[in-house]
């Protein structure tokens, strides 16, 4: 984990209180890849979305 990246989890995680999250995100080359956790989480609402108007329209 690099530059912007770094900081910003110095900033959520502070002081040392979450000892096993940080031992997993600050060995390098860890890279976060959010795209695939929106991607699933996308299809899911969709597919939530596709039932309601099924069942609401017909």
């Amino acid at each position: 984990m690099d530059g912007p990246e770094r900081g910003r989890f110095a900033a959520i995680v502070p002081g040392g209180g979450h000892p096993v999250p940080t031992s997993v995100f600050e060995h390098d080359p860890f890279e976060l890849d959010l795209d695939p956790l929106f991607g699933f989480g996308l299809d899911r609402l969709l597919d939530g979305i596709a039932v309601i108007i099924a069942e609401t329209s017909g």
